[in-house]
Formats: C-alpha cells, structure tokens, sequence
C-alpha cells in the first residue's frame, strides 16, 4: 500500500487528471457494452489464438483478464476456451485469473449479467453456458469454476508471470505514460510468446511501437511477446562496479516479487473460497434441518417409504413401511431381498437396480394379499455420487381401483345397453365444437371406426339433402324452446344405401346460455319399412272393406227394395181398399144426383156423401205424409188428460178380452202444442202395437207426466209432457229394438203389419218439436214414450174461423191457373159465385203471358206443380211487377213445397196450402191477403 501511496503522489504531481482517469479504470464495470462486444475482435481472437491453443492441449492454459470490472471478458473467454476444447476433442485445462479494484468484481464473481449485457450473446449460448435467474442471466458453475476473481491495481501492484493470454481492453483510457506502465505490466506477465489482446481501442494505444510486441491484428489488438535476448559472452573489461550483482539481484527480485503476487492472488482465491464454502455450508445446513423436518413428517404421516443405497441396504423407512415390510429399526442397513413384502411386486428388486442403473423413475402398481392396492415409485437420488440410493413410496389407491373397477363395468354395462338396444350416443360441446360419438355412431352414419374426426360437420353431410333444413331446424327450436331433441331423418351412406335415424337428444345450459348437448340415436329403418308396408296393407285393407261394404250395401239396399216393394204392394192394397171405398161413395151419390136431380132432399143427401168422401181421401193422404214426415201439422193447445179419457173407450173396445187399460194422468197436467188428429191416430197405432204384442192378455198402461229435460235425448232444453204407452207384453231384445222404428221394418206376420207404425210416431213426435224413445227387454215388454213441448201460454190454438157463405167479400180481380181443368172450373166457379173477378188459365206459359201483360190482377192463385212454367216462375214474374203482389200456391204434394219455402225466406206475399182445399177455404185464405195488399197501398 506504500508503494501504491507514492505511485499516487508521483501522478498527481505530474499529471492530476490522470490519476482520476486510472480511478475510473480502477472502478469501471469492465467493458460496458457487455459480452463479446466487438464481435470482430473476439471471433478473430477465437480463430487465431484461443483454437490454437486449445488443439495443442500440451499444458494448462494461463489466462490474465486484467481490469476485468464485471466479468465479461473473463466469462467470455472462458466460453471460448471450453467450445474450443470440446470442439478439438483436447484434452487441455485452463484457468482465467480476473483482477480489479473496482466494487463490481463482486458481481463479477457472481458471473450474473442484464439482458443488456447478453446482447451479443447467441440463443444457443444463452441455452447450453447460463441460466435464466432473477430476470437476468447466470454463467453455469461448469465455467465459473475456471474463473479466479482477485483485487488487483494494475499500475501499482505487481502482475502475474508465465501467462499464455493477458486481456485489457479498458488501456485506451489512460495517457500514454501511464499506458506504457501497463503495457509494461502485462509484458511483464506474459511468457516468451504469449499473446496480449486490447481489443479495437489499441489503435490508440500503440502497443505495436511498446518493446518486447510484436503486432499480430492491429485491427483486433492482438500482439505477441517477443523474446528479450542479447548476446552475452564475457564481462567487460575494468574495475568491477557492481553492475552484475545489481542485475543478478534485481532478477532475483522480481522472481521473488512474483512469486509473492502469485501467492498473494492465491491466498484472495482461497479466501474467496472460504467464503463461498462458508455459505455452501450454511445452505446445507437449512438443507439439513428442512431434511429433518420432512423426515419428521414423514415419520408422523401415512406415507410408506423405504430409502435404500446402491447396495440395496435398507437406510431409512417410515413407520407406516411396517405395514406392508417386516421391518424394524434392527433391520437396518439389511438388504431388501432379505424381506418378503405382504404385497405381491414381483418386479420390485429389478425395478429398483434399474433405477439406480438409469436414474429413471419406475411406477407400477401392486396388490396386497388382503386385496389392497397401492401405488409404487421407485426414484434414484443422487445418482453417480457415493450416497446415491433409492427411494421407494407406496400410496394406497384401494378406493380408486374400486373406483376404476366400477367405471369400467359401468361403462361396459352401458357399452352392452347400447349394443342390445342398438343404441349410438354422441356428446357435443357447443363452446369449442368438440364432438364424440360412441362406436355405433361412425357405423350409423356409413363410416368406418376412426375413418373421420366426430363433427358436427362430419354428420349433416351424412344426412340426406332433402332432410337437412328439418334436422337443423329441429336441433334449432329444441335450442331456443328448451325441450327435448327428437327427430328422425335419412341418412345416405357411402354405397348409397338410406338408412332412417332416430335422434333424441337434450341441451344443457349456463348463465351464458347452452353450452353442452348429449344424445342417442337408433337405426329405425326397418320400423320405417314396416310402417311402409303395414300403410300399403291397411291401405289395401280399407280398399277392400270399402268394395265389400259397398256390395254390402247394395245388397243390402236391394234387400230393402225389395221389402219396401213388399211393403208398398201391402199399403198399395190398402190405399186402394180405402180409395175404391171413397170413389164407390163419390160415384154412387154423383149416380143419384144425376138420377134424381129433381129431389132436392137426395141432391142434398148425395153432395154430403161425396164431401165426407172427400174428406176421408184427404185424411188418408195426410197419413201418408205423416209417415213421410212431409205433412203440415196444425198445432194446437191439446188437453192431455181430456185427450186420453175420450180415447179410453175406443180403446178399450179394440183391446180385446184379457186386456187390462190403465190411465195414470198427473193433476195440473199442462197443455202440449200438437196436432190432434195426428196425435190420436198415433196414440191408436201404439196401442194396437201393445195389443199385438200380448196375444194372450196382459196389461197396457196410459201415462202422463210433466217433466223438465236439460238437451236429454236429443230434446231442447225445456218444459215436456210425458206420454208412456207401457205394456207387458213379450218385450224385445237389443237388436230388434235398434231397428224397430226403421221404416217398413216389423216383426208381425205377413199381411198383420207394414212397419209404418213407430216411424210414423217418431216423425210426428220430431216435427213437434219432441221425440220418441223406446225401452224394451225380452220378457219384460215394451214401453214407448212420446216427448211434446208444453204449449206456451199466449198460444191460441182455436182455428181459423171461416166466412160464412153470406157474409160479404171485398171486389178483387184474380188470376187463377191450374193445369187440371176440373180443378180450375171448380174454384173458378166457387170465386165467381162468391163476387170475386177471376181469370182462368190451364197452362203456366199462358197465364205468364198474362201477367207480362199489360193486365191488372189484385191476386194470383196457381198450382205449384205444372209443366213447362211452374207456379214458383208465375210467383216469381208477379214479384217482379210489384215486390209485395199476394200470391197462393196450392200442391197436393209436400215434397212440391221445399222450393216455395226457399222463396218465402227470400220475401214476397207468398201464402201455400194443401190439396184438396174446399172453396170456403181458399175464399178465406184469399180475403185478407187483398185486404193487407189495399191497405199497403193506401199507406203508400
């Protein structure tokens, strides 16, 4: 420190800026541009020199990195060396001493560097010579080994000697006095032909002019040490001055003073050392007692372990190992093939040589003879070295094996489920597109197993073109409506067979809506076949049901015909008994008043005959359309009670011996609307019915009940009168009670009935508004109720009084026309004699020629049923003229009225009445329609 205190002052009384400089270069990071800066110089150092001395491997190679401030010429370097030996296959060692005074050559030791300092470092170095650490980079211990890290003053302590390589690339910041006392330094240093790299800045610093350099790249600053040789044969003559021993003593001197840097540089390395065992030490110290606080916690826990060394000596185990070893602490350093395990590893010792052969670790796992599984790891630790061993655990996985056992066979369970119901599923992730689908998913969809990646994709190019915009659009409703998937379609597969696939699937969902869909999906082609084939089959089936249903009903319609011809012969015959009847009548008095036309009291007598006749015809027409539910009923208020006792006596005389007549009458029985004549004549037909069923006596009740009904029986709700004609005879059983009101349907013999009978009462009792039901078992007889609505209150059901023969008529004009000339004579006649104008036609064209005419008429009477021009046309012209002209329609047919009643509902004064009609009652049909018809037109 002396010396380097007078070297000090000498600098600063010579130059005092020089000194600063020498102290920044003393406590400067090194070379601040970091590694292998100047990448000309090092890869021309690297070529030229440090190749060269790694292939000759003939000795250690002694490197100087003077000034080193961080290390990145030293740890630079020794990259280069350590390539360059491995790259010659050299066996060659070197050692880079690195000197500075400045406080980063703690860093320097620590060989940790910025990610500005690595910028000339190469991925490839950065990967095989450092370590990532602390955001930084770290030279491997492999190289810092070769690295000695000492302080050092370059210009006031003494150098190294024999150095193959010094390195000072930081020389040109100094002046040129104190550059040569460097150069000198590192001269001094180096050994006959060793080398001295500056770098590019020893342009300025003119080593190649220094003695003892010669220049080997000025471009790089690489110079050579030549050799100090002088030709030295005697003493020179004269006295001695001391001269030699001064120059013997000096070099002894400096081999001295290198000797003693050598050993000082040495004992800074052994320090540096010490240090740095110091901390090893107390790193593994913490590493020692972490060691015992894992081992106590292994010991305290369920781990089973057993630590063993390259001899397979049993070093250490937990005390749960004794559980499946038979071990204890005498067992020690025993080896493992001296124990039997209660667990079945065959494979346990040869696992365990080969880990520690290998290094590699071995898992396995084994079972216990009580059927306990466990889970085995062999690992070496520290391999290569003298306490490398094994370690060998053992976890329980019982409960996962149980786990795994019951997985698969719920798995296979499922596999066969699906093979048995011929079941394919597939799982979709919404989110990521991921599908999977079961094994029997490829082959329904034509492919082969793992032919394509399970998509989406994958199956709608599958499904058949037709049936796309259905299948996507099904998945899309089951998505928004939440419900179920299902759907079936076709799919075409590769040979271009269709095969029909049945999907039923369910979407799941999360906040942000579904995410996941799991379905199944079965091959229903031959369903769909069948249903195919079954559809043709019931389609040819109804085919044929409906050819024989309808020769069915026309055989059964010929059946009827020919029961109805029967039954029209039978009601021929008597039609015609009862009308030969009225024509003997008819004829015989019109005999009398021809013959005896001078006797007022036979013209008289006769005219009688032949109107009761007359009368006797029209009832017989009105019986026939009565049974074909075609007559106009005049409904009147009817006194049940007073009703049935008139009848009882005529009754009671058709009844026969052996008949019992009851009448079972309600007091305060209410009036029905009905038309009596008709109601009677059906009350005697249901009773000669009752009478025919009991040949052999019996009983036959008359009952009469009110009674509400709320749309029973086909009825209106309403007010009703009951009438029951019950009685015990034989009774009928169900499928004759079906059909007993079928017209000419009957059960009695030939010539005893037609079977107008019961369809005649149920057509009366329907336009009355009511209805008939019949209740009937064999056994216990018949019992046939009639339904008739009460009569309302305001109804007056007096008929219509005629006008007698002299009252007076009112002058009217009338048009009348029928196509039969006795018809219109007649009424024509009757008219005229009553006051009344009438204009008779026997054709309709003719009397439409009438009315078109300029003619006036105050009233039309036509027949509806003519030729050519029917009453409804003649109707139809008169309304023309004038909206509201009367007009009376006669027919003697019911069917004739349907369209007249059609007009009527169109409007137009429009009266029908029925055939036969007496004078007297057209007259009095005909008076108020001209009345009404004059005093429209006075109002208007």
């Amino acid at each position: 420190m002396r010396k380097r205190s007078i070297l000090k002052k000498r600098i600063l009384e010579k130059s005092p800026g020089d000194w600063r400089r020498i102290e920044k270069v003393r406590f400067m990071p090194g070379c601040a541009a970091g590694l292998f800066a100047e990448a000309e110089s090092w890869r021309r150092l690297d070529a030229s020199i440090l190749a060269p001395m790694a292939a000759a491997g003939n000795a250690p190679i002694r490197v100087w990195s003077a000034a080193c401030g961080g290390g990145a010429d030293a740890c630079g370097l020794a990259i280069l060396l350590q390539e360059n030996i491995a790259r010659a296959n050299s066996r060659a060692s070197f050692q880079i001493f690195a000197t500075d005074v400045s406080p980063a050559l703690e860093r320097a030791r620590r060989a940790q560097f910025s990610e500005a300092d690595m910028a000339g470092v190469s991925p490839e170095r950065r990967r095989k010579w450092f370590d990532a650490v602390n955001g930084g980079w770290r030279l491997k211990h492999e190289l810092r080994s070769h690295c000695v890290f000492a302080q050092q003053d370059l210009l006031a302590d003494w150098g190294f000697r024999q150095m193959d390589l010094a390195v000072c690339r930081d020389l040109a910041t100094l002046t040129r006095e104190n550059q040569s006392r460097a150069l000198h330094r590192l001269h001094e240093a180096l050994r006959p032909g060793g080398v001295l790299f500056l770098g590019r800045p020893a342009r300025g610093v003119g080593a190649s002019r220094a003695a003892g350099f010669e220049t080997l790249d000025a471009e790089a600053g690489l110079f050579r040490k030549s050799a100090e040789t002088a030709p030295f044969r005697s003493l020179p003559a004269g006295p001695s001055d001391g001269t030699n021993q001064i120059a013997r003593l000096r070099l002894s001197l400096e081999d001295l003073q290198a000797t003693q840097e050598e050993l000082f540089a040495l004992n800074r390395e052994l320090h540096d050392v010490n240090t740095r065992l110091s901390a090893v030490n107390a790193s593994r110290a913490a590493k020692i007692r972490q060691l015992e606080a894992q081992r106590a916690m292994l010991a305290g826990g369920a781990l089973i372990a057993l630590f063993l060394d390259q001899d397979l000596r049993l070093q250490w185990f937990t005390p749960a190992a004794m559980e499946l070893f038979p071990i204890s602490e005498r067992d020690l350093n025993r080896r493992l093939t001296d124990f039997v395990p209660r667990i079945h590893d065959p494979d346990l010792v040869p696992a365990v040589r080969e880990a520690l052969s290998t290094g590699r670790t071995h898992e396995a796992e084994a079972r216990t003879v009580d059927g306990r599984w466990f889970a085995r790891r062999i690992r070496s630790y520290d391999p290569g070295e003298a306490g490398a061993g094994v370690a060998l655990t053992f976890v329980e996985i019982t409960e996962r094996k149980q786990a795994e056992d019951a997985l698969r066979e719920n798995a296979e369970r499922l596999r066969l489920a699906l093979a048995v119901g011929e079941l394919a599923t597939w799982d979709w992730n919404l989110r990521t597109g991921a599908v999977v689908w079961s094994d029997g998913h490829f082959k329904m969809q034509g492919y082969a197993l793992g032919e394509i990646a399970p998509s989406y994709e994958a199956w709608i190019a599958r499904v058949h073109p037709e049936d796309r915009a259905g299948a996507e659009a099904a998945l899309q409703a089951a998505r928004d409506a939440r419900t179920v998937y299902n759907h079936d379609f076709r799919a075409v597969h590769p040979d271009g067979s269709i095969h029909w696939l049945s999907a039923q699937g369910s979407y799941f969902y999360d906040d942000d809506g579904p995410w996941r869909m799991i379905g199944v999906m079965r091959d229903v082609t031959a369903q769909k076949c069948g249903q195919d084939a079954l559809l043709r089959l019931n389609a040819e089936l109804e085919q044929r049901v409906r050819e024989e249903v309808g020769i069915r009903e026309q055989t059964m319609t010929r059946l009827a015909q020919a029961e109805k011809l029967a039954a029209l012969g039978e009601l021929a015959g008597g039609v015609a008994h009862d009308f030969n009847n009225i024509l003997q009548g008819v004829a015989a008095s019109a005999d009398v008043m021809t013959r005896s036309a001078e006797n007022a009291r036979l013209v008289r007598r006769a005219t009688d005959l032949q109107i009761k006749a007359t009368q006797r015809g029209a009832a017989v027409v009105r019986r026939l359309l009565a049974f074909a539910r075609r007559a106009d009923l005049h409904a009147q208020r009817i006194d049940v009670a007073a009703l049935l006792a008139d009848s009882r006596d005529l009754l009671g005389a058709a009844s026969g011996a052996g008949v019992a007549l009851a009448l079972d009458v309600a007091d305060g029985l209410p009036p029905v609307s009905a038309d009596r004549s008709q109601l009677e004549t059906v009350l005697v037909n249901l009773a000669n019915n009752a009478f025919d069923a009991m040949p052999g006596g019996g009983g036959l009740t008359l009952r009469a009940r009110r009674e509400t009904r709320q749309g029973e029986d086909g009825l209106v709700a309403g007010e009703y009168v009951r009438l029951d004609v019950a009685d015990s005879g034989s009774g009928m059983d169900a499928a004759t009670l079906a059909r007993a009101c079928e017209p000419f349907f009957t059960t009695k013999p030939f010539g005893k009935g037609t079977g107008f009978g019961l369809s005649m009462a149920r057509g009366f009792a329907e336009q009355s508004g009511g209805a008939l039901t019949l209740a009937s078992a064999p056994g216990a007889g018949t019992t046939v109720t009639l339904w008739l609505p009460v009569a309302p209150a305001e109804e007056d059901a007096r008929p219509p009084r005629r006008p007698p023969a002299s009252a007076p008529v009112v002058a009217a004009r009338v048009l009348l026309v029928d196509d039969d000339a006795t018809i219109a004579e007649f009424l024509t006649d009757y008219l005229r004699g009553r006051g009344l104008d009438v204009i008779m036609s026997t054709t309709g064209a003719g009397a439409l020629a009438k009315i078109r005419s300029d003619e006036t008429f105050d009233l039309l009477v036509s027949d509806l049923s003519m030729p050519e021009v029917n009453g409804l046309d003649l109707a139809r012209a008169a309304h023309d003229r004038s909206p509201d002209f009367p007009v009376i329609i006669l027919t003697g047919y019911a069917g004739d009225a349907d369209p007249l009643k059609t007009e009527l509902r169109a409007g137009g004064a429009i009266q029908l009445l029925r055939k036969p009609i007496a004078g007297e009652d057209l007259l009095a049909a005909i008076v108020p329609m001209v009345r009404n018809e004059r005093a429209t037109e006075s109002s208007s």
